[in-house]
């Protein structure tokens, strides 16, 4: 499920019953991107930077968060989360994320360092 919790509906059950949802809360769709820079590059700069693309994007109120979670010899890893509004709109939501990225790290020449470039996905 959106929240986090496993469902599992037995075959059986599916096959023989009918099966009523009757919550009434709504749990957004989670999207993590990935975004590997220099080992040099600025940690924090481009923290805030893509946390203000994911707030324009996808909207202030969606955005988890964008946490450091790899340091090796040669890059760091950091992880972009926020929410889609809907299961429909999810896909629309990370393209436009992996479209905006790139081109707002180049403008501020945020975790380039020579031959290599910051990468998402």
């Amino acid at each position: 499920a959106p929240d986090g919790h496993m469902i599992v509906l037995p075959n059986a059950i599916a096959a023989s019953q009918v099966t009523i949802n009757l919550s009434t809360n709504y749990a957004p769709w989670p999207i993590t991107i990935t975004i590997r820079l220099s080992r040099d590059a600025d940690i924090e700069a481009a923290r805030k930077l893509a946390l203000s693309v994911a707030a324009e994007v996808a909207g202030q109120a969606s955005v988890v968060g964008c946490f450091l979670t790899k340091i090796d010899a040669a890059a760091i890893t950091l992880e972009l989360r926020f929410k889609a509004a809907d299961a429909a709109g999810r896909d629309v939501v990370r393209s436009k994320m992996l479209m905006t990225l790139p081109a707002r790290f180049a403008e501020a020449k945020v975790g380039s360092s020579g031959a290599e470039l910051p990468a998402f996905s």
